[in-house]
């Protein structure tokens, strides 16, 4: 499979921001608006700077537009969510103020650069979910001492700015349940025994909530388990066994949010700079019956510039490879992927 740039002039070299598909920069992000006609991206202004830049392009490869330039020292989450119609996009941003981090909620006007606060806090907080007028939040509270925090869950009504705690519990190495939202659903994993966990499934639209399963896998050790979302109908999640690095066993499931039945996902493949740690195939998006995922890893030195020094050296960098595979391969464990030729995109994508 080949991929092309979005770029509608046939003459164009693709090397320089005259150029619709150019991104003057290695670190970047890309996502699509709900409409579906436009595509988004979010890139770093300067290696040694927090600053983001957010902009768009037509899917035909023309009318490229930036619509928001953080500040030098504001960073942007990587969490992002849309309005129904596509006019606003919301997203946190973060910097370090008076000895604290402070943490904004921004709505932003796509078409006319036009932005507002929604909501402040000194705590970590980010974007979990959406639905109707109503953003999910989670804020981590660590203002307890250790490794013990608090993690809370609101929703945010973006018209009246009412705010409505959903959820809180206690993160730590001997926490009995974590929370998961996804969309207009919050799926809560709670202690059933030492290696697995009950499910419940709660709408947060009508407040109904169900049990999917009482026995899906778990690990309950912080950073020991990480979500990946649900796709088709499907909440991915990855569990670490035996600590980090290459010492550590990873197994992947997927619960269908329906039925309840598990799957253990066995795809994988291996990191060729390492050359020893097996990883799963990550799905990055999907279609009607695919799934894009990262499929594979390509490592390269590039020459990079210490802005303060002037001085130039070298560092090896990861770039991910994209293919697509049949969404019923990927749930049956079938190695069928196709990789896209000339696909590159960074590994922190």
């Amino acid at each position: 499979m080949e991929s092309t740039p979005i770029c509608s002039d046939i003459s164009c070299t693709h090397q320089s921001e005259s150029c619709t598909a150019y991104i003057p920069s290695s670190l970047f992000r890309i996502f699509t608006n709900p409409t579906q006609d436009k595509l988004f991206f979010i890139y770093d202004e300067k290696m040694d700077e927090l600053s983001k830049t957010i902009g768009y392009i037509d899917l035909n490869g023309q009318n490229k537009r930036i619509i928001y330039k953080s500040g030098q020292w504001e960073d942007i989450s990587r969490h992002f969510v849309f309005s129904n119609d596509s006019q606003f996009l919301f997203f946190f941003t973060f910097e370090f103020i008076d000895d604290s981090y402070v943490y904004k909620l921004h709505k932003l006007n796509v078409e006319t650069s036009k932005k507002e606060v929604l909501y402040e806090s000194k705590q970590e907080s980010y974007i979990a979910g959406a639905f109707d007028n109503q953003i999910i939040l989670l804020e981590l509270d660590q203002s307890l001492l250790g490794l013990i925090s608090k993690e809370k869950i609101y929703s945010l009504d973006v018209n009246s700015l009412s705010l409505k705690k959903l959820e809180e519990y206690t993160i730590s190495n001997s926490q009995k349940e974590v929370c998961f939202v996804d969309s207009s659903y919050m799926y809560k994993f709670e202690k059933n025994s030492a290696t697995t966990a009950k499910v419940y499934k709660t709408d947060l639209s009508s407040g109904i909530t169900t049990v999917l399963t009482s026995s899906a896998p778990f690990e309950y050790e912080i950073e020991n388990t990480q979500f990946y979302g649900v796709w088709n109908n499907y909440l991915s999640y990855l569990i670490i066994e035996g600590g980090q690095e290459q010492r550590a066993t990873y197994r992947k499931y997927s619960i269908n949010i329906n039925t309840g039945e598990i799957i253990e996902n066995k795809l994988s493949l291996t990191n060729i700079d390492k050359g020893l740690q097996a990883e799963h195939i990550t799905i990055l998006a999907q279609n009607d019956d695919s799934f894009v995922v990262r499929a594979g890893y390509d490592f390269n030195t590039i020459k990079m510039l210490d802005n303060e020094t002037g001085r130039t050296y070298y560092m090896k960098y990861g770039f991910s490879r994209l293919g697509i595979i049949n969404q019923g391969d990927y749930i049956n464990n079938n190695t069928d992927y196709k990789i896209f030729n000339g696909s590159y995109v960074p590994l922190y994508n």
